[in-house]
């Protein structure tokens, strides 16, 4: 009967701990002001971060962020080693690989930025044709980067690691062109002190939540992050 009674005893302490879920792996890249991190890993913070912060507290999901570089991030939300990111469609590592939220929870403006006068900076992706431009390695630009590749625009492309880097190209007349996103972009302008920066709006793109199929319970998940997002939105919380 002890026997019995201690076997019923150790199941009932370990039971809770077999059941236990893992923290949902939540993906970060460094692309201020929405998300920072620094030396491309370690969360500092940013508005995107607060909002998938609250989002997720609210929906009472345990979880762990984490950042990455840009095409390391977008592998591992392909792969399932990270499994939950907000960002954009149309990136080929995680394209329909993912569950998608069923609206846009916020959105981003992609521009162009020259140093040479407005009338001159292109006004689509199509309009880069035969010209060079700087672009920052990893990005797909919402899926524009097959533009971008497509043989037949003739389009030569200068990759670099960062904004930093994108503009120190510009400025160095690398390239006669920056495709970036507006709020990292002024953050970089910003703080270099850069002048006579010209920028043409592309696109506003929107932004949703992603979780990779292969995530326990991935439906169950998304279904409490837009309830969650419905709610804070409501509320004027995010």
């Amino acid at each position: 009967i002890k026997t019995k009674i201690a076997g019923l005893l150790a199941a009932l302490v370990l039971a809770p701990i077999a059941g236990h879920a893992e923290p949902l792996q939540v993906g970060l890249l460094h692309f201020p002001p929405y998300y920072v991190l620094e030396d491309q890993s370690k969360v500092m913070g940013g508005l995107f971060v607060d909002m998938v912060d609250k989002i997720l507290k609210r929906a009472g999901i345990e979880y762990v962020m984490k950042g990455f570089p840009a095409k390391r991030l977008y592998v591992g939300v392909g792969d399932g080693t990270t499994q939950l990111w907000m960002g954009t469609l149309g990136v080929p590592d995680y394209e329909g690989k993912v569950l998608i939220s069923p609206r846009p929870t916020t959105e981003i403006v992609l521009e162009i930025y020259s140093m040479g006068p407005k009338a001159d900076i292109p006004k689509s992706i199509d309009e880069l044709a035969n010209k060079s431009v700087i672009t920052i390695r990893g990005y797909a630009y919402a899926g524009a980067i097959k533009t971008l590749e497509d043989p037949a625009k003739n389009i030569k492309i200068n990759p670099t690691t960062s904004h930093d880097a994108a503009f120190e190209m510009l400025t160095g007349g690398r390239a006669p062109f920056v495709l970036d996103y507006k709020q990292p972009a002024i953050e970089t302008i910003e703080r270099k002190k850069l002048k006579n920066i010209q920028s043409v709006t592309l696109s506003t793109i929107p932004l949703y939540i992603m979780i990779n199929k292969n995530t326990p319970n991935a439906q169950s998940i998304m279904d409490k992050c837009m309830a969650a997002y419905t709610e804070l939105k409501k509320e004027g919380k995010i």
